[in-house]
């Protein structure tokens, strides 16, 4: 079997960097250049009649579906082959036998995170394209897409020149930039009434990553240690750990919409001084 430092292993599927939370030159110029990529596109979909932004919208999800596909494929590769290495018979972190010794693989591949949830939502919803659907989950987008941003900005050290670097660099901008896009489109308007609804949402999902962690051995959103996404937090085990978690997303949820209300008056505000003037 070849090393696991071996190209195939570096192309496919070594991870897509090293050293987060650190900043390095490298980052920065690939940070502005998909910033000015983003920027073109958005003047682009801005400038667009309804019938280019239906086919943005479009291509936006079937971009999203195979690059999600793509990153499936290729962490269910590399938890298989780090897994043999290490003797463990394919199967990468599973505390319970199964009678497919893959399945905790899997889970693990598939990735039951914010982002992962956010990408699944947005492709179904910009498939779908249904005022329905854009009132039942667009406010769950908007807060899921506040991850994204957060994402984005999370600076990655010296990238691994890769697939999976490409494939994350380009998943995370999309689904940040996908919410600002439904709210331009008049698609999605999130209101702070929605709150309850956004959070019976994420308790759902919470759950569905808590028993895909328990399948899998993983730590999908951190529910076994809440202090490593909110280290201000106690300590206090899943699921006695919902009512902060919930509490700590509704507040979250307030501060996005409070600023998109700040930024959506601020723009009225001036369409207002616009007319006035002429």
């Amino acid at each position: 079997m070849k090393d696991r430092e071996g190209w195939l292993y570096k192309i496919f599927l070594e991870g897509p960097a090293n050293n987060y939370f650190q900043f390095s030159f490298d980052w920065v110029i690939i940070f502005l250049l998909c910033v000015s990529l983003v920027t073109l596109l958005t003047i682009y979909f801005i400038k667009s009649d309804n019938t280019k932004r239906l086919k943005i919208f479009k291509c936006l999800a079937v971009v999203l579906f195979i690059l999600e596909l793509t990153r499936i494929t290729l962490q269910f590769g590399k938890y298989s082959f780090e897994a043999i290495q290490a003797g463990n018979g394919g199967v990468y972190t599973s505390d319970i036998s199964w009678p497919s010794a893959n399945l905790g693989t899997l889970i693990s591949a598939i990735s039951f995170t914010w982002c992962a949830f956010n990408v699944w939502t947005q492709v179904f919803l910009l498939k779908k394209n249904n005022e329905k659907y854009y009132k039942k989950y667009g406010s769950l987008v908007f807060l899921l897409g506040g991850f994204s941003i957060l994402a984005v900005l999370l600076p990655y050290g010296k990238p691994n020149y890769n697939i999976q670097f490409i494939q994350t660099v380009i998943t995370h901008f999309i689904i940040a930039i996908v919410p600002i896009y439904m709210i331009i489109d008049k698609k999605i308007d999130p209101k702070i009434k929605d709150i309850g609804k956004v959070i019976c949402q994420v308790l759902v999902l919470m759950w569905i990553s808590f028993f895909a962690s328990r399948l899998s051995g993983s730590n999908f959103l951190y529910l076994k240690d809440n202090t490593e996404i909110f280290p201000f937090l106690p300590y206090v085990e899943f699921p006695l750990s919902l009512p902060i978690l919930c509490s700590c997303y509704a507040i979250m949820y307030l501060v996005i919409v409070g600023i998109y209300n700040i930024v959506k008056k601020i723009r009225a505000n001036r369409s207002k001084q616009i007319i006035f003037d002429e």
